[in-house]
C-alpha cells in the first residue's frame, strides 16, 4: 500500500501545502511582507529526509486535528454533514406543510414522518417485508435468482450486483451504465480470509450478528445458526471471486 493512502484522511487537504513547501523552503515570496503560511505550517522537529510529509505539513495538522467523534476528516466531510444538515431541514419543512395529497412535498413528509414512527414500525415489526421475503423463498432456479436481482436493485437492496453510471474508462466524454460486484456484509474481501486475530474476531462476530438477524425474524437458535452459516458460506465464494489489483480473479 502506498504509504501515503494510509495516513488520516487530512492529507486530502494538506497535500497541496507539501508541494508548495518543497518549491519554497524558505516560505516568503522575494518583495512582500505577507505572513509566511508555509513556514507556519511546517513541523520543524522533524527532519525533512525522515519523514518529509510531517516536516511539510505537520505544523497544519496539529492546528487542525482530527474531531474525537470522526474517524477522519477532509472538506468532504464537512460538505456531507452541509448536505445532510439541509436534507434534514427540507425534510421536516415536508412534513410540517400539510401539503396537498400527491404531491411531492406530501410525499416527502409522508416519507419522513413514517421514519419517525418508532412505535409503529415496532408494531408492524416484518410485516411489511413480508412479500418480498416470501418471492426470495420461493427462489427455485437461476431465473429467479435474475428475477430477484432486477426487482430488489431498485429498491435500494445491496443484491449481488451493483450498478452505477460514470465515466467511460476508455471515453472520458462519455457516461456510462458500470456493473461492479455486490452483496458482501463484510467491507471488503480481506475480511473473509485473512487469518489475523482481529479479522477473524470480525468473522465470527458478523456470523453472530446474522444469526441474530434470523432469530428477529422468527427462526429459532439452530434454524438461524444453519441460515447464518449458509449467508456467511454464500459471501464467502463470492469473496473468492472478486478481482485483486492486477486484475485477476484471486
Amino acid at each position: 500500500m502506498n504509504p501515503l493512502f494510509s495516513r488520516p484522511r487530512r492529507w486530502l487537504l494538506a497535500a497541496p501545502l507539501l508541494m508548495l513547501a518543497a518549491c519554497q523552503p524558505g516560505g516568503k515570496s522575494a518583495g512582500t511582507a505577507r505572513p509566511d503560511l508555509l513556514q507556519a505550517n511546517l513541523d520543524t522537529t522533524v527532519r525533512p529526509g525522515d519523514d518529509f510529509f510531517t516536516y511539510a505539513n505537520g505544523g497544519w495538522l496539529k492546528k487542525h486535528p482530527i474531531p474525537a467523534s470522526e474517524s477522519s476528516w477532509g472538506i468532504g466531510k464537512e460538505v456531507q454533514n452541509e448536505v445532510y444538515a439541509r436534507l434534514r431541514s427540507l425534510n421536516e419543512e415536508a412534513a410540517n406543510a400539510n401539503a396537498a395529497a400527491g404531491t411531492n412535498q406530501q410525499k416527502i413528509g409522508d416519507f419522513y414522518a413514517t421514519g419517525l414512527d418508532s412505535a409503529t414500525v415496532e408494531q408492524q415489526g416484518l410485516a411489511p417485508l413480508k412479500p418480498e421475503l416470501n418471492r426470495l423463498a420461493a427462489i427455485q432456479s437461476v431465473a429467479d435468482v435474475q428475477a430477484a436481482i432486477a426487482r430488489l436493485i431498485p429498491l435500494g437492496v445491496n443484491a449481488l450486483i451493483g450498478p452505477y453510471v460514470g465515466q467511460d474508462a476508455k471515453n472520458s466524454d462519455k457516461m456510462a451504465l458500470q456493473l461492479w460486484q455486490a452483496g458482501l456484509g463484510l467491507p471488503n474481501r480481506d475480511y473473509y480470509f485473512n487469518k489475523d486475530t482481529r479479522t477473524a474476531n470480525i468473522r465470527r462476530e458478523y456470523g453472530r450478528h446474522v444469526a441474530r438477524m434470523f432469530r428477529l425474524m422468527g427462526q429459532d437458535s439452530v434454524a438461524a445458526q444453519a441460515s447464518s452459516a449458509r449467508v456467511v458460506a454464500l459471501e464467502t465464494a463470492l469473496a473468492k471471486r472478486v478481482f485483486g489489483n492486477l486484475g485477476k480473479p484471486v
